[in-house]
């Protein structure tokens, strides 16, 4: 498809004449001697770093940091602001924490900037096969980006400061190495894989030393099925192996990791969060954090990516059935790892579905190489728009199906099954408009079939389930990501920080300018409820920027403070002077065993008959002379 236009600029004699058919821009005729070209295969990089970059910059600041990510925020801001209320902690991804200290002493401390770090990193995920183009082919290497740039799992990492990102760049860019260092056994490139694979086991978060096996039993699944009878991809590993300088990828490695870990040594303290993420990985092994269900990344992936899951599997399917490349072969041995780490590691969190959606992107790419590509048959004479109307005809008869189902699902909710959902006959008769609509997919494609033959029916049936599959992809990565952002029943917010954090914000500022006529100086003193963090998680980087926040175990009855700050409780501070007091969910929570009937709709649009609950709230009280009453004119107690 882009084999006669390479991504490059070039400078060409002005006798040449023969410029590509599709080169879209050339200089003015006042510089003859000079032409740019620019091919289509940039023109859609561009667009899908530009795609990529919206869709996680969109809103960035304005979701409030849940207690995971307020953590990794907290760590970064108490290294570099000394100001800064409560105590020091300790990174659980000190790649991140480094880039979130750079970060935020150059842009500042809100929302937007702790995110930011890794919102890029996601980005140049999606560029990052351009590094293997020459290795994968141009079309392979387009494709996989592509399904980067629309993979939820991906965004949503890439918007919530995930560890798994950082290690999933870190495993690309060390495979790259590697084929740089086994082309040319230069020992820069050893040097430079190691320091990389170095930091995915060390720094970038617990679960990157099963990203490492993972690649490791990729490679071994390679040599072990491949068809090798000359044995080439054995003696090129074993001389690889001879040929890696160990020691100096060590020492340099190690200097590397500890200068990175201290922040180039103006915060030698960063070295303990290496220590933690060792911690933290080997506590998972035994270990599920506290509402996380099993085998949650596989779920995730399921859940939010059935796309990939499906030409991806098909992917692997005609690797292993027709002698399929070394570097595929690999792919296939990657995700069968990272499918068992899915399984069975109880540390994973959602972002880690990473694992899986890299080589199923990359398995998905040779699907679809394949049924993009024109049919070609000795017996048929297939044109090359036929598949590509067959495909949007499968799109809209499964959409009719799809919609159907959607109505059926909003049927069941206004019902109230106790065991069996009673349906209306109205909606009754939706679920049997489902039935003509997959029939209809069937004839469709039977009758192209004996037109252009089976091979251009699949094509074009591939492709609609493709359109179909991809917006639902997109559509739900982009609500989980915005839209339900603070919605427990998506399946990746396990205890999302609410939206009101945000309200609590402004009341803040405006009492902090009441009292002292600057928005950040006011004296806030802080008491949690009893199990919640004391000075960490999400209210805490909440009211980061209010140095003068006291984080207390009890309140004295002298507390006389402009605002003080406790967890919802039935009865009410006893406090030095009169408060108006307001509530704010701190966090929601929703049983999934509550689902039950409402399975249809809640995978369309995440709807349930059982509402998430708010499981902690504060009360914000707000001294009353501030708040602009009299003392006298209102109860101490009353909100």
């Amino acid at each position: 498809m882009f084999d006669r236009n390479p991504m490059i600029l070039e400078a060409t004699p002005s006798t040449v004449t023969d410029t590509p058919a599709e080169s879209i821009s050339e200089t003015p005729a006042a510089a003859p001697g000079i032409r740019v070209a620019v091919s289509l295969e940039l023109i859609l990089y561009v667009a899908l770093v530009l795609l990529s970059l919206t869709l996680r910059l969109a809103e960035l600041g304005t979701i409030p940091l849940s207690d995971g990510e307020a953590h990794e925020a907290l760590a970064a801001f108490r290294a570099i602001e000394p100001r800064a209320a409560g105590s020091p902690l300790v990174s659980h991804n000190p790649l991140m924490f480094t880039a979130n200290v750079i970060t935020m002493s150059i842009g500042g401390s809100d929302t937007a900037t702790a995110r930011l770090p890794t919102a890029i990193l996601g980005v140049l995920l999606v560029a990052s096969p351009l590094l293997f183009r020459r290795w994968l082919g141009r079309v392979q290497a387009l494709i996989i980006a592509a399904l980067l740039a629309i993979s939820p799992v991906l965004l949503l990492a890439s918007r919530s400061m995930s560890g798994a990102v950082w290690a999933m760049a870190l495993a690309v860019v060390g495979i790259y190495w590697l084929g740089k260092f086994i082309e040319t056994r230069r020992a820069a490139y050893a040097i430079l894989c190691s320091i990389a694979l170095l930091m995915l086991v060390l720094m970038a978060e617990p679960g990157g030393f099963l990203t490492l096996v993972g690649l490791a039993f990729g490679l071994s699944f390679a040599l072990s099925t491949v068809d090798d009878p000359d044995l080439e991809y054995r003696r090129a590993v074993a001389q690889g192996l001879r040929d890696w300088p160990w020691i100096r990828a060590a020492v340099i490695g190690g200097f590397v990791i500890a200068l990175t870990a201290m922040v180039f040594l103006l915060y030698p303290q960063g070295l303990s969060g290496i220590g933690d993420v060792l911690y933290q990985a080997v506590r998972g092994l035994t270990t599920r954090p506290a509402g996380y269900p099993f085998a949650f990344p596989l779920l995730v992936s399921l859940l939010y990516e059935p796309v990939l899951w499906v030409f991806g599997l098909t992917g692997a399917y005609l690797v292993i059935s027709r002698d399929g490349s070394f570097l595929q072969r690999a792919m296939v041995g990657w995700l069968i790892a990272s499918a068992a780490w899915a399984l069975g590691y109880g540390g994973a969190e959602p972002g880690d579905a990473l694992w899986l959606t890299l080589p199923l992107a990359a398995l998905s790419a040779i699907t679809l190489e394949k049924m993009l590509a024109p049919v070609r048959d000795r017996f048929w004479n297939v044109p090359a728009w036929g598949p590509y109307v067959q495909g949007v005809a499968v799109a809209a008869t499964l959409a009719i199906a799809a919609i159907n189902l959607v109505i059926v699902g909003n049927g069941i909710m206004s019902s109230n099954p106790e065991l069996l959902p009673s349906i209306p006959q109205p909606i009754l008769m939706k679920v049997i408009m489902v039935v003509p609509a997959l029939l209809l997919t069937v004839i469709t494609f039977f009758l192209v079939g004996s037109m252009w033959g089976a091979r251009a029916s699949w094509h074009g049936t591939g492709i609609g389930v493709l359109l179909i599959l991809s917006i639902y992809s997109f559509g739900s990565g982009w609500h989980a990501a915005v839209v339900n952002a603070d919605n427990p029943r998506e399946l990746w917010h396990v205890r999302p920080a609410a939206r009101n954090l945000n309200l609590m914000q402004k009341t803040l500022v405006v009492a902090s300018l009441r009292a002292t006529g600057m928005p950040y100086d006011m004296e806030i003193v802080v008491q949690p409820g009893e199990g919640d963090p004391f000075d960490d998680g999400a209210l805490a980087w909440a009211l980061h920027r209010f140095y003068n926040t006291q984080f207390v175990t009890s309140l004295a009855p002298t507390v006389n403070a402009p605002v003080v700050i406790t967890a919802d409780t039935s009865e009410p501070p006893k406090l030095g002077a009169a408060y108006v007091g307001q509530d704010f969910p701190l966090t929601y929570r929703w049983e999934r065993s509550s689902l039950k009937w409402d399975f249809l709709i809640w995978l369309y649009d995440r709807e349930t008959r059982a509402q998430p609950n708010a499981s902690d709230r504060i009360v914000t009280w707000v001294r009353a002379d501030i708040y602009g009453l009299l003392p006298e004119s209102r109860a101490p107690d009353a909100r």
